[in-house]
């Protein structure tokens, strides 16, 4: 059984979850998946529909990126890292507190609660 974080949209912050079988990311990421690669080698899945879907009310993440916009990603949403094969692996902790430093809770004017990780500023 390994531990992966992930989020769905009306939870209050990061959430591990257990998995026995990778295919078991489905039941948190419906539909087509779409992957981001994230500083330190995270990467951040979320359905592909959703993510081609945007609307403040229902995204559930946003990644900051170079140019100061935020790419928004929408539903549940799952963080792992990837091995030599490009299969998702569970989190070192040195990625984990990377992400706690660079996300942080936000409210959209629909009072909808984002996850907003900026690659380019400490929260902590």
């Amino acid at each position: 059984m390994s531990n992966y974080l992930t989020r769905k949209p009306m939870d209050t912050g990061w959430t591990f979850v257990s998995m026995a079988k990778i295919e078991e990311m489905k039941e948190f990421v419906e539909g087509p998946i779409e992957s981001f690669e994230l500083p330190l080698g995270i990467h951040i899945s979320s359905n592909l529909n959703a993510v081609l879907t945007a609307n403040y009310e229902t995204f559930s993440t946003a990644i900051v990126e170079e140019d100061g916009d935020a790419q928004p990603l929408f539903g549940n949403v799952f963080l792992a890292s990837r091995d030599q094969e490009g299969n998702p692996i569970p989190l070192s902790q040195n990625q984990i507190e990377w992400l706690s430093n660079h996300s942080r809770l936000v409210q959209t004017p629909t009072a909808q609660l984002v996850m907003k990780i900026n690659p380019f500023v400490s929260y902590k």
